[in-house]
């Protein structure tokens, strides 16, 4: 997915949007999300616009996988 070099900013991605009022959510709520167990994988069908999401969660940048168990 990384072969274009495109990078999403974070203030133009929807899902990081989601994941601050997750953030805001879980505060209020005196929660908090394991960030080390917490994994991004992107479907995008497109190649031409093919890029690698960087999303992050409570200042940690969420680890990026592409198959999983």
């Amino acid at each position: 997915h990384d072969r274009n070099g495109l990078k999403l900013p974070p203030d133009k991605s929807r899902v990081q949007e989601r994941l601050n009022e997750l953030e805001q959510y879980l505060t209020v709520h005196d929660m908090k999300l394991n960030t080390t167990k917490t994994k991004i994988i992107p479907f995008n069908f497109s190649i031409k616009y093919d890029f690698v999401p960087a999303i992050s969660l409570g200042g940690q940048n969420l680890e990026v996988v592409y198959k999983t168990k």
